[in-house]
């Protein structure tokens, strides 16, 4: 059962025992809020649908996303581009806040910011979706439960726009008779290659031979 005290002259602790689950206390500035979280949580407890928040409550944004990157970013094979919006958003406000108390809100907030300031549609919707993918770890490995995944509920941004251009007859081969010309002797055989494989600059800079068929 629930037992709520007064500790100083404006503040409620409220102690919540039951057998079968660890205890539970939280301070209130209200009586009122004190004895609404009280019955609460024992409605929870009785209906078998009560998980701890505690981990959640005390865990903050930057803690997830060192753990995040510690367990889980380091092993992809592309790491050091999950550690580019990992390392950004450690620099970010909302990292010094709980994890509990981050709200869809906050996220929504920050999408029609980074629009404002002209990013690109798909930039932030990698960047809500490493944050995403940190809720759901949290939940799902990290025994956080009862922790929402508050970016659910808010519109994500599109992605990338839609491009139906592709070369017009004969510009295939003014592209390369210019770049014949470069300088860079690297500039004809990476276009051709390009266009064989549809592959974007960001990878075929990155290619590696291990990863080719011989």
């Amino acid at each position: 059962m629930a037992t709520i005290r007064k500790r100083g002259t404006s503040q409620w602790e409220v102690q919540i025992r039951k057998r079968g689950y660890p205890p539970q206390s939280k301070t209130f500035k209200l009586r009122a809020a004190a004895e609404a979280w009280a019955r609460e949580i024992e409605f929870q407890m009785d209906a078998g649908a009560f998980s701890c928040r505690k981990e959640a409550d005390r865990t903050t944004f930057r803690d997830a996303l060192q753990r995040y990157w510690d367990e889980v970013g380091s092993q992809k094979r592309y790491s050091k581009n999950e550690w580019g919006y990992i390392s950004r958003w450690m620099k970010h406000p909302y990292s010094s806040r709980f994890l509990s108390n981050l709200r869809g809100a906050d996220w929504a907030k920050y999408r029609d910011d980074r629009r404002a300031e002209g990013k690109a549609e798909n930039t932030i919707r990698i960047e809500l979706m490493v944050v995403s993918t940190i809720y759901n770890v949290a939940r799902t490995e990290w025994g956080m439960e009862s922790l929402g995944n508050p970016l659910d509920n808010i519109r994500k941004p599109s992605g990338a726009a839609s491009r139906d251009r592709r070369l017009r007859p004969g510009e295939f081969e003014l592209i390369r008779d210019a770049l014949s010309q470069s300088t860079n002797r690297w500039a004809k055989p990476m276009f051709e290659f390009a266009i064989e494989t549809a592959l974007r600059q960001g990878m075929l800079f990155k290619l590696q031979w291990d990863w080719v068929d011989r």
